[in-house]
């Protein structure tokens, strides 16, 4: 069985277990119809047949530095000393850091997939959760500082001052919130 080339950028994805793998599709399909189906199946990048070959091992070469960027984004995300996670439009946390597990006091297997405001305080998750969802609709990359009530994993209360920054798509568009917090 033959498979098209978004078919087999979709199973490298599913299949790449948590590492970010570039993918370059070498191609003698190259109306703009056919170029966008592969770079919205999950290519990074194309060449068009006959590839020309210092082309293709500078287009190599350009893709090892954009992981190796990649890379060292995510150590610096991950080792912060600062508690740091990133949420998708819905509220559902999507990125934590090893600062953020242990100020709450869980891991991060814990933590991913459940909304922010499930570890705030219940007389502030509604208001909370409001104000997350206005952020995101407004669209407003200026956002104040906040102070959030949250409890860790063994119901001990926490002060902390949020601050949050929007995350947009290569669209301009808002995909999330990133923030940081310090305990107060």
């Amino acid at each position: 069985r033959v498979l098209f080339r978004s078919e087999v950028c979709r199973r490298v994805r599913a299949q790449s277990e948590g590492q970010y793998v570039y993918l370059l599709l070498v191609t003698a399909r190259d109306t703009p119809a056919d170029l966008l189906a592969g770079m919205d199946a999950g290519a990074d990048d194309y060449l068009t047949k006959p590839a020309d070959m210092a082309e293709l091992r500078m287009r190599i070469r350009a893709g090892c530095r954009i992981l190796e960027f990649g890379e060292r984004s995510r150590q610096l995300f991950e080792n912060a000393p600062i508690a740091y996670h990133e949420a998708n439009t819905a509220g559902v946390i999507v990125r934590v850091n090893q600062a953020e597990c242990k100020l709450l006091g869980y891991t991060a297997s814990e933590l991913l997939g459940r909304h922010v405001w499930d570890f705030v305080s219940p007389a502030q998750a509604g208001e909370r959760m409001s104000a997350f969802m206005a952020l995101i609709k407004a669209g407003d990359h200026q956002i104040e500082d906040s102070e959030w009530e949250l409890f860790d994993r063994d119901g001990n209360p926490l002060l902390v001052r949020l601050q949050q920054n929007l995350i947009s798509n290569s669209f301009g568009q808002v995909a999330g919130l990133r923030c940081t917090m310090l305990d107060v």
